[in-house]
């Protein structure tokens, strides 16, 4: 008895890996972020869907790897949806966000610190977000450079500098 539940633990493990596997490659092609939130749904329904379906599948075939393939399609969405908390949390933690208001419309202004790149969104009132300005920065004791060849902005001590004639406060998010 205990080596057929080793055996169907095994298993389970070499599923999962190989879910893990794939679904770890996909994120680090695919690089999603928490406003893309919606296709991590679909992404978790498609593996369950290909998980019973392979179980169903391997259930005429290899009728030893048919449990295990059905556990494995529910344990797969828990341990997926896990890594995807963790992912927007790691790209949360290297972004620093920042909001301000010009000409009536509302902006977000992020800067992501792993790899000194921003980017401008117009932000609007359902939430959506449009970007229309991005580029790296570059830092300077206190002041952060934005380097573009068409603008020559500025942030130093959360105000902004050449986006519009005035300078512009930005507001922590």
């Amino acid at each position: 008895m205990q080596h057929k539940i080793r055996l169907l633990a095994i298993k389970i493990l070499i599923a999962i890996g190989i879910d893990l596997v794939a679904f770890l490659v996909l994120i680090t092609l695919w690089k999603p972020t928490p406003d893309e939130s919606t296709i991590e749904l679909l992404l978790l329904m498609g593996i369950f869907v290909i998980n019973i379906g392979l179980a169903i599948a391997f259930k005429y075939t290899v009728r030893s790897w048919y449990f295990p393939l059905l556990l494995n399609s529910i344990i797969a969405v828990m341990v997926f949806h896990g890594v995807m908390i963790g992912w927007y949390a790691y790209k949360h933690r290297g972004m620093h966000k920042m909001q301000f208001l010009n000409d009536g419309k509302s902006y977000e202004f992020v800067l992501d610190k792993k790899d000194t790149s921003y980017n401008f969104y117009e932000k609007y009132r359902d939430g959506s977000l449009n970007r229309f300005m991005s580029g790296e920065y570059k830092m300077v004791r206190d002041t952060e450079y934005l380097i573009d060849p068409v603008n020559q902005m500025k942030v130093y001590k959360d105000t902004l500098i050449g986006f519009a004639k005035n300078k512009i406060v930005l507001k922590e998010e």
